[in-house]
């Protein structure tokens, strides 16, 4: 009887033991699971910390830097200008009755300076006319300088405003005056 009650409390110790080791191990592997998902979790949390770092840093300097691009964009001759600074100078033209056909048309690059448009230029159209042309190119709203300017007069007519032609060469940086 003693060996029977000595076999049955081994029995049920072992069994509780078995137990026991095995509920253990079921929650040692569920915390190793655990440990390797926070693992991973703190290495993204780092990650998107440093990437919202990268950004505020990058913010940062695009706002401190805004006035030195804004200063640079200026320098720069663009399309938009460009098409601009023709049109309106074509309808000027158009609105003082000469003629105007832009021949040559390139950017000089300056050192240390803006971009300037070399804008050459035939027109034709009256002396008084063409007078005042000369006058809108000398008061354009940006900074220029009339670099060449050469003009032949029609003698055939007999009016007093005779019909003149020629040729104007016009450097232009496309600072708009505000």
């Amino acid at each position: 009887m003693i060996l029977n009650r000595t076999k049955t409390k081994l029995a049920i110790s072992l069994l509780i033991m078995f137990t026991s080791v095995g509920v253990f191990s079921y929650t040692l592997a569920k915390v190793l699971k655990k440990s390797s998902l926070l693992e991973s979790q703190v290495e993204l949390i780092a990650a998107n910390s440093a990437k919202a770092q990268e950004y505020n840093d990058l913010k940062n300097l695009l706002e401190r830097t805004k006035n030195d691009r804004t200063q640079l964009y200026s320098f720069i001759l663009h399309e938009d200008d460009i098409i601009s600074f023709i049109s309106q100078l074509e309808e000027d033209s158009r609105r003082l009755g000469v003629g105007v056909k832009i021949t040559s048309l390139n950017v000089k690059k300056e050192e240390g300076g803006a971009d300037m448009l070399d804008v050459e230029m035939t027109f034709e159209g009256t002396s008084l006319r063409a007078k005042e042309l000369l006058l809108l190119l000398e008061t354009l709203p940006y900074v220029s300088e009339l670099t060449s300017y050469s003009y032949r007069v029609d003698n055939t007519n007999a009016s007093l405003d005779n019909t003149v032609s020629g040729n104007i060469r016009l450097l232009v940086t496309i600072q708009k005056y505000e």
